[in-house]
């Protein structure tokens, strides 16, 4: 059997250009010491994220992003001095490309409405596990959204249909729509139904578009 020395060649500058690739600058804001703390020490461990800063209350994440600006930034909805709601007000105005995925216990309806309209990203109850997290991080920052499994968010489904937003035709079967609100990550779904990627992005920005509108009515 001979070598492909050309499929050699390629696996070694993919191999290569993963290694070269810049890990996921990341901020964590929360009031409680003991969980900010953990989530910076495990999430820094991990060699695809950076921690470019923390904070325990709204003042201070406005102070260090005038400094560093992260790709995703954990926010804690409940903070001193300005809460979460009133840094996603800000983030919007003055740092639009920085990610925001809100932590907390509450994933009522009306709240989960409220973080989007405002340009949060997702969502995280604070006794998520660590593997969803990465997977949150990481599929906000390629893809600019993550919904999670939680059944409480089953209800944006309703709410995309209300909007009459358009659901593209891809894949090789529409249960896809049905999964991508039950928390299949996009990577999971372009596995399982050949979807494009692309297509779906596409089809959640026209979703945010629509709560955009809704905000400055």
């Amino acid at each position: 059997m001979g070598f492909n020395l050309l499929q050699i060649a390629s696996d070694t500058v993919v191999a290569f250009s993963q290694l070269m690739e810049e890990p996921i600058k990341i901020a964590i804001a929360e009031d409680h010491e003991l969980l900010r703390k953990g989530l910076v020490s495990i999430l820094g461990s991990e060699p695809q994220f950076e921690v470019v800063f923390e904070a325990q209350n709204g003042m201070l994440i406005m102070d260090a992003l005038e400094k560093a600006q992260p790709s995703v930034l954990l926010l804690d909805l409940d903070m001193p001095y300005m809460s979460g709601i009133e840094v996603l007000n800000e983030l919007e105005k003055k740092y639009p490309n920085v990610k925001a995925i809100m932590l907390s216990m509450h994933n009522s309806k009306n709240f989960v409405l409220q973080c989007l309209i405002l340009g949060a990203r997702g969502f995280l109850a604070k006794n998520t596990n660590v593997e969803k997290i990465i997977e949150s991080i990481e599929s906000v920052h390629k893809y600019g959204f993550h919904i999670n499994d939680d059944q409480s968010m089953v209800f944006l489904e309703s709410e995309v249909r209300k909007r009459e937003i358009a659901v593209p035709q891809t894949g090789n079967s529409m249960d896809w729509y049905e999964d991508l609100f039950r928390g299949d990550c996009i990577e999971s779904l372009v596995e399982k139904y050949q979807v494009d990627p692309d297509a779906i992005t596409s089809f959640w920005y026209a979703f945010q578009n629509s709560l955009l509108k809704q905000r400055l009515v």
